[in-house]
């Protein structure tokens, strides 16, 4: 696997950092970023998430969100509650 890792961004509004991470399933990339001590991001409200788009920008981006333990059954990777 050839991976390249993006600079590290410093979100001022929450605190935490943030990278890309390309060539990567959403597996590899999840624990990838278990092994550096977080999760694929969780996305907490709608700045955080303007913060991305123009700090990323809005192609397509693994986040944390996923259903793989039960089909249909959201949760966040993190295991951050997810809003209802």
């Amino acid at each position: 696997i050839t991976l390249q890792v993006d600079e590290w961004h410093l979100n001022p509004a929450s605190g935490h950092f943030y990278t890309q991470v390309e060539n990567l399933t959403w597996p590899e990339a999840e624990a990838y970023a278990v092994r550096l001590g977080g999760h694929l991001v969780t996305i907490n409200d709608q700045a955080e998430e303007s913060w991305l788009g123009s700090t990323f920008g809005i192609a397509s981006q693994f986040i944390g969100f996923n259903d793989l333990a039960s089909d249909g059954t959201w949760i966040w990777s993190s295991g951050e509650p997810t809003a209802r």
